[in-house]
């Protein structure tokens, strides 16, 4: 379990203008509030009022029999602020995140691999360039490896998100496909 606590937080407090003066003509500018296009949003850092608090829970499993391995590990955070401070504080961190491992360190003579699940749940993004939701996503990871003694050597190759399923870390940034790796490393202290 931890626990965090902040005073003066920062984060952003929002300001929208509509672009006809209320003294001019109050309908038309309320009217404009909710219209993105017909007003301006301005962002505003500052510190919360209250004090501020981030607490969770995190826990690491490993398990191992002969050469195979497993693992399973997880975090739940939340953040924790006073429901009268105005202020949106940018926790851009999934409540949930989980990670199981399988895997042989030596499956054959010189060779071994490693698979992982990570999940991640959805959970909101506050930002000045955009708001929104980031879906929950799960993807599996897969690496082989292949020691070489004889030139103190090792290949490792593998690929990221086998499901092929894009996911996104960050509300308007890019999706993230799989990524196919390989790898030489030449170690002359290697045994």
């Amino acid at each position: 379990y931890f626990v965090s606590f902040y005073n003066d937080f920062i984060g952003l407090t929002r300001a929208v203008k509509p672009r006809t003066s209320p003294s001019v003509d109050l309908f038309a500018a309320s009217g404009q509030l909710n219209n993105s296009t017909q007003s301006d949003r301005f962002f505003f850092y500052g510190n919360a009022g209250e004090r501020v608090s981030v607490q969770g829970v995190s826990f690491d499993l490993r398990q191992q029999a002969g050469t195979f391995f497993f693992g399973l590990n997880g975090t739940y955070t939340q953040l924790v602020k006073g429901a009268d401070d105005p202020l949106i504080p940018g926790f851009n961190t999934p409540p949930l995140k989980l990670n199981l491992e399988w895997g042989n360190r030596k499956i054959a003579e010189n060779v071994g691999f490693k698979m992982v699940y990570r999940y991640r749940n959805s959970h909101s993004w506050r930002s000045p360039f955009l708001d929104g939701e980031i879906k929950q996503y799960g993807h599996f990871d897969f690496q082989v490896n292949t020691r070489i003694p004889a030139i103190n050597s090792m290949i490792k190759a593998g690929f990221t998100n086998m499901g092929v399923r894009k996911y996104s870390n960050v509300f308007g940034g890019p999706a993230v496909g799989s990524i196919i790796f390989a790898t030489f490393t030449f170690n002359p202290g290697m045994l």
